[in-house]
């Protein structure tokens, strides 16, 4: 490297050792991640929300079989599932569970478009859990 009168590094030797810090910590990093191996996060099969319906202006459903076959299958500890229509357009919360729900927990939302049977498709909101 070469040094000026000071004895201080010039500008580029000092940036070229800030790179070499920088990659030596990237890959130190990037060690660890490799070894601690990232495992795909458990999804919810949005198909078991098919049962719920709407009747009489209120949520209605059975799944707690369809849930704890699901449960099984995967061999999660506790799986659940948890129904609202927003807005009014139906009254209630409907919740349906198998399990335990003791661990660690990942969550999903998402939407789905229920029948009611009074003629209207109402857009409900639901909130899945699967505990492993």
């Amino acid at each position: 490297m070469i040094s000026c009168r000071k004895g201080g590094l010039g500008f580029p030797e000092a940036m070229m050792a800030a790179m070499a810090v920088i990659l030596v910590l990237t890959a130190y990093i990037g060690f660890f991640a490799a070894e601690r191996g990232v495992e795909a996060e458990p999804e919810f099969d949005r198909g078991l929300a098919a049962g719920v319906t709407i009747e009489d202006g209120e949520l209605s459903g059975d799944l707690d079989n369809d849930l704890a076959a699901f449960m099984e299958r995967h061999g999660y500890r506790g799986v659940m599932l948890r129904c609202r229509a927003p807005g009014g357009m139906a009254s209630g919360i409907l919740e349906f569970g198998a399990g335990s729900m003791e661990g660690i927990i990942f969550g999903e939302r998402f939407l789905k478009a229920v029948e009611s049977d009074d003629g209207r498709t109402v857009t409900v909101l639901f909130e899945a859990a699967i505990c492993i």
